[in-house]
């Protein structure tokens, strides 16, 4: 596992740096006026990936900061980080849950930077061959189907919560994440809180712990198959660009992704069922779901970590359960001044005028106290831009600030005051308030199921990371496709990064050939994989 993590991470910088290559081959590393004069760097989460690339595209655009993101997941991003490979990571997840190989430098800091959910995302006809969109589920159906004893589509337990879907009789395919991701962390968290003896169960049987894991567990002992716990019609893949385009592609098919990636493809998130003890309600993903379920996070100040207990079984009036945070990992006095100039502008911009576009990518904005929590940190990073003298809607236009999301609420934070300049000055919505009168809950199915799928959702083609991936989420916010500098930089890219590696295999493969060597001729084989 540790040797696997730094070859990835190893991997992932020298994209980066064959990356900024590129850019100078091409003539496109130049930046307009107002530029840092600094590119900063970063990767990890595919959760947040969508929102911090339009924050890339944003930023550089508007006031000319470049910053260079490579989506991989949040194992990878702490990993990274730690290794001080990139100037800052992104992850759902922390170092305390001990799912990476190193440590990170002693001044890092976590810095909350977008809402969001895990859309249990899904594709399959009813029997009268129409697309189920309305598809219901509750923790104990989720937990049956992932892991493993819930195998086809018209079980008893899924057509007894959706009794006229008229489901088929064709297995149920299960599309899971093979690489060490902060989805992983978030979906087995919520079963293991939600479903504890189920989990334990299924953990126990696959040889893992019985907690959280950003790596989905499959037979230890070999084969697919555990006890009850039945994985044969499994299909993995490595991000959620990938799982989302399998389901997106596939008939039968159900995954766990960012509500974003749902969004790009047209495809159904599931209704999953809340604790409210008003009445049974089954509710969409949204950026009013995801930020009425997030009133019950708890922030730790001293560590900078979530617990996401509260939120999965938390009794809010139409909240959706399967939300957190995601951050970014940033040091603080480690950082040149250069460094700290470039990520603190790009903190401060995508605390409030990126929370704008939230919404339209499937996210939901931060709340006052997490931008004043960001804020605190920002003033923490040597050489950093100067801070607006208060936060309000004047200085940060996050929806919260500016009304739209005021009634919401924010999450209680615990372990003090951070003691920083801007911690008080939460604006409206004190923590733990969850008055939402006169805000209407969209995407909630109560009782009987009645209620209407929420439209307004934009059809990628393709899906993929990179281009795909900008030009869908630009499609999303209504602007322009992908750039002539993203064509240009994807070229100059394969040229510089993938050409020179391919040459380089079949030399080594000529040789090896000539020689007649073993030893050369897996070496060259090892490099061409």
């Amino acid at each position: 596992m540790t040797k696997l993590l730094k070859r990835l991470a190893g991997f992932a910088a020298g994209l980066s740096l064959f990356a900024g290559a590129s850019l100078g081959l091409f003539g496109l590393g130049a930046q307009p006026a107002g530029a840092a004069g600094v590119t900063i760097s970063g990767t990890g989460s595919s959760y947040a990936a969508i929102a911090i690339n339009a924050w890339v595209s944003q930023i550089y655009t508007s006031v000319g900061t470049s910053v260079n993101y490579q989506s991989s997941s949040s194992v990878l991003g702490l990993e990274n980080f730690a290794q001080g490979l990139v100037d800052f990571g992104a992850s759902e997840i922390g170092y305390s849950s001990g799912q990476t190989a190193s440590s990170p430098p002693s001044d890092y800091q976590y810095m909350p930077d977008i809402a969001g959910a895990l859309c249990v995302m899904y594709n399959v006809l009813g029997k009268t061959g129409q697309q189920v969109r309305q598809l219901q589920l509750n923790s104990q159906v989720i937990a049956g189907i992932y892991t493993g004893t819930i195998r086809f589509w018209d079980d008893p337990a899924i057509a007894a919560l959706n009794p006229s879907a008229m489901l088929p009789h064709n297995p149920l395919i299960v599309t899971f994440r093979n690489d060490p991701s902060g989805d992983n962390y978030i979906f087995s968290e919520y079963l293991h809180v939600t479903q504890p003896d189920t989990w334990a169960g299924f953990t126990g049987a696959m040889g893992y712990p019985n907690a959280a894991t950003a790596i989905w567990p499959t037979p230890q002992s070999g084969g697919n198959v555990a006890g009850q716990y039945n994985e044969s019609s499994w299909v993995s893949q490595s991000g959620s660009d990938n799982a989302s385009n399998y389901v997106a592609s596939s008939l039968n098919t159900m995954t766990y992704v960012e509500t974003g990636y749902a969004l790009q493809h047209n495809m159904p998130c599931a209704y999953v069922k809340n604790s409210f003890s008003g009445g049974e309600q089954y509710v969409q993903p949204s950026e009013l779901a995801d930020s009425l379920a997030l009133t019950k996070d708890r922030i730790n100040l001293s560590t900078g970590e979530q617990d996401l207990a509260a939120v999965f079984l938390g009794d809010v009036d139409g909240g959706y359960p399967i939300s957190a945070y995601s951050y970014l990992v940033t040091r603080s006095s480690g950082l040149s001044p250069e460094q700290g100039k470039a990520l603190s502008q790009f903190v401060l911009f995508l605390s409030c005028q990126g929370q704008q576009s939230a919404a339209r990518l499937g996210y939901a904005p931060l709340p006052p106290n997490l931008v004043a929590a960001d804020w605190d940190a920002i003033a923490k990073m040597n050489g950093h831009i100067p801070l607006p003298a208060s936060l309000d809607a004047n200085t940060c236009p996050n929806p919260y600030l500016t009304g739209e999301l005021q009634s919401v609420g924010s999450p209680p934070v615990l372990g003090g005051s951070q003691g920083g300049k801007y911690s008080t000055q939460v604006g409206p919505g004190d923590a733990g308030q969850t008055n939402t009168s006169g805000v209407k809950n969209t995407g909630v199915l109560s009782g009987s199921g009645s209620g209407k799928t929420p439209g307004g959702s934009q059809t990628a083609s393709g899906g993929a990371a990179g281009v795909d991936l900008v030009a869908a989420s630009n499609q999303m916010l209504g602007l322009p496709g992908p750039t002539g500098q993203i064509l240009l930089w994807t070229l100059g890219f394969a040229l510089v990064f993938v050409a020179p590696l391919s040459a380089m295999a079949i030399s080594r493969r000529r040789a090896a050939r000539a020689t007649g060597a073993a030893a050369v001729e897996e070496e060259g084989i090892d490099h061409e994989a």
